[in-house]
């Protein structure tokens, strides 16, 4: 896998991909158009995301520095629920309904 990750699941969305490690670490790759990637900000790109086409080439940390359970990822948004049953969602505004 690109980036030297190993995963015990993924969830894949409309145009992006997530990915759990052992330790509960989120990593997200692919468009971000919407901020489902879980970036601080769609603004700011580093290491291997290109701001010109908003997309990370390969798997990046979800930015918070949570661990998760699980995760799904759909159109526009991803969410991960921790061990403690707490769950968190970023992305499309308008898909966490606040827009």
């Amino acid at each position: 896998m690109a980036g030297g990750h190993t995963f015990t699941s993924l969830s894949g969305g409309y145009v992006h991909t997530c990915g759990l490690t052992a330790d509960g670490t989120a990593y997200c790759w692919g468009g971000d158009y919407t901020g489902a990637l879980g970036f601080e900000t769609t603004e700011t790109f580093t290491g291997s995301i290109a701001l010109a086409d908003r997309c990370a080439r390969q798997p990046e940390p979800v930015s918070g520095g949570l661990t998760f359970s699980k995760l799904a990822a759909g159109w526009g948004v991803t969410c991960g629920m921790t061990d403690a049953g707490k769950l968190y969602c970023w992305g499309l505004k308008e898909a966490l309904g606040a827009g």
